[in-house]
């Protein structure tokens, strides 16, 4: 299995795990080529924001370079993640063969690797709809050996059957449905879509590589999609999810780190009101992160297992917590327990993971964050899905670590053309 080699700071994170002069600031990723300190000079931490929840956050000072600071920061981000999502395709094949729609595309030894997170989103996630499709699994699935049951057995019970590792499998595309139709009708696609999404967690690049190699996958569809598209639906149960969850972790966590005083390492409660926890932007990336979804949990995962958030603390339906109710909910949630290549199980202080003693947990999972943002990428240059909107999504990002969202009067951005590579009418900074 290929993975992404480590960062220098996490080697020499692992060498001081047991350090007792760790500097917890040493965890901010790409210094080099991410200008973090352009960001942070833009923004100021305000303990009473003024907005009708009252919330304490950081905001933008709004100096009088700001937007083209801004930009920069973002255009800088963005060429940062181009340049090493080129360095990463160059170590693997640049053509694959393509397979016929018989062909195993999904190995064995990747199988194995995967399985224990495909039977966990099955008996999570799936198990509710099974009487509509024949999707759910039970306690007794089959889950520590490979699928041998010939395609379409009804004796079959294997949380990853043989005939959905075929390159037949992932030629389903999406077709559009009526309201509470979508699994009767893109069911068996959307599967294969929960595939590659386990396969963009734990990896798996030369697999992906190797499957959207073949002309007639098409997942253009599937990027950004919804269960119908009616006003009540959502689009959160595409690809676009992976994405934006680590993207947004990856850069709330990054600004933070240029905060000591909110990181309140000397309390292991939320009593102080100077703890980044207590921001608007970290709850809501915490939020955003980890929310139950009754459809797809799949991107939650690794930020699950790094923040130590059970199954159903967060939904879509569930307003950010007021700080004594989420420190009441920490002490008492126990994590979902996941394998997730990359992403240490748990932090050493619980709900805490600027505390000095999570920097080597800490510098993985930034480290891990970047590298899902890296192969999402990837995906995107092989399928051609031009979700180049990366350049409107990290802008509303960083604009996010600035807003309350509730009053309109702290946003950083307005509509207005950008005469960038891009040529789009999109958000940009004032």
């Amino acid at each position: 299995m290929r993975l992404l080699q480590l960062h220098p700071q996490i080697r020499a994170a692992a060498r001081w795990k047991n350090s007792h002069t760790r500097t917890i600031s040493t965890a901010i990723h790409q210094p080099d080529r991410v200008p973090w300190n352009t960001l942070v000079s833009n923004l100021q931490y305000d303990p009473q924001i003024a907005c009708k929840n009252g919330r304490a956050n950081l905001k933008f000072r709004f100096q009088h370079n700001q937007g083209e600071s801004l930009n920069y920061f973002v255009d800088s981000l963005i060429r940062a993640i181009n340049e090493q999502a080129d360095e990463l395709r160059r170590t693997f094949p640049e053509n694959y063969e393509i397979p016929s729609s018989d062909d195993v595309v999904i190995s064995d030894e990747v199988t194995m690797r995967i399985l224990p997170l495909v039977h966990t989103w099955r008996s999570h996630c799936w198990n509710g709809i099974s009487d509509k499709h024949e999707m759910g699994i039970t306690n007794d699935t089959i889950d520590s050996e490979l699928c041998s049951h010939a395609e379409h057995d009804k004796d079959c019970k294997c949380a990853f059957p043989l005939g959905e590792r075929k390159m037949a499998a992932f030629l389903r595309q999406y077709e559009e449905n009526d309201c509470y139709c979508f699994m009767q009708v893109n069911g068996a696609a959307f599967f294969n879509l929960e595939i590659t999404k386990t396969l963009l967690i734990q990896g798996e690049i030369d697999t992906i590589l190797k499957i959207f190699s073949h002309p007639d996958v098409d997942y253009s569809e599937w990027w950004n999609q919804a269960e119908c598209h009616c006003n009540a639906c959502d689009f959160n149960i595409g690809l676009d999810q992976m994405y934006v969850m680590a993207l947004r972790s990856y850069i709330t966590l990054n600004a933070l780190l240029h905060f000591p005083q909110l990181w309140n390492h000397g309390s292991s409660h939320l009593a102080d009101t100077n703890d980044y926890r207590q921001l608007f932007s970290y709850q809501k990336m915490l939020r955003e992160a980890t929310k139950t979804n009754p459809t797809t949990e799949v991107a939650t995962y690794p930020h699950r297992q790094f923040f130590g958030i059970t199954q159903p603390q967060f939904n879509d339906l569930t307003k950010l917590r007021e700080p004594r109710e989420w420190e009441i909910s920490a002490k008492s949630d126990t994590p979902l327990m996941l394998e997730v290549v990359g992403v240490p199980r748990r932090l050493v202080v619980p709900h805490n993971p600027l505390n000095p003693k999570n920097l080597y947990e800490l510098q993985m999972y930034l480290e891990y964050c970047w590298g899902l943002v890296l192969r999402c990428v990837l995906l995107d240059r092989a399928q051609d899905l031009s979700f180049g909107d990366e350049i409107d999504k990290i802008t509303q990002l960083v604009n996010d670590l600035g807003s309350c969202g509730c009053c309109g009067g702290t946003s950083a951005i307005k509509y207005g053309p950008y005469g960038g590579p891009s040529q789009r009418w999109m958000h940009r900074f004032i």
